[in-house]
């Protein structure tokens, strides 16, 4: 689905809204200001090389998962979730709808990198089913995976349910709308 102004702008809204210290862990580095380009490259998508999720709830954007192709049976996932929504289920969604469209569009793997202090984010990957591919305590991050292929694919997704709650008037797996980019 090709994108429309109003995702753009509900882009650059979430990414007002969330923390800098969101930010510092979507991007590794301090970000001040999002630029135009950046919130293009998000929305410029093949649905082949990159694709993104955008969950909006009551009007707003609330959370956008992407994936970039890594190298030919692997894509690397990214997340940002609204602050006030983290732990409600966002991002189990987004995940879940990444890891869908990546299966259908022939990856055989995820791949998630997460700063070490990212704690949240790393229950999240362990709770949806990703493993710890490298644990390397010198090193500034820690690498997650998921294999999309086979018994252990649906084996994870069973086992990780959905994970959402209700979380005060937000409740992302009834009352929100995903639209993806790159279909």
């Amino acid at each position: 689905m090709p994108h429309g102004p109003g995702d753009r702008r509900g882009l650059a809204e979430l990414f007002r809204r969330v923390s800098p210290e969101s930010l510092y862990f979507r991007f590794f580095h301090t970000v001040r200001d999002i630029e135009p380009d950046m919130l293009d490259a998000m929305l410029q998508v093949d649905g082949e090389n990159r694709f993104t999720w955008i969950c909006v709830t009551g009007g707003h954007v609330v959370g956008v998962g992407s994936y970039a192709r890594a190298d030919e049976a692997t894509a690397e996932v990214a997340l940002l979730v609204d602050d006030s929504l983290h732990g409600c289920g966002v991002g189990t969604l987004l995940l879940e709808q990444l890891a869908d469209t990546a299966r259908r569009h022939g990856f055989h793997r995820l791949v998630a990198r997460v700063l070490w202090e990212n704690r949240r984010m790393i229950e999240l990957l362990a709770h949806s089913g990703y493993r710890r591919s490298t644990c390397q305590r010198e090193t500034p991050e820690v690498v997650f995976e998921l294999s999309l292929q086979g018994p252990a694919w649906t084996r994870s997704r069973r086992e990780s349910g959905n994970g959402c709650r209700q979380c005060g008037n937000h409740r992302p797996d009834a009352g929100s709308r995903l639209r993806g980019h790159g279909l």
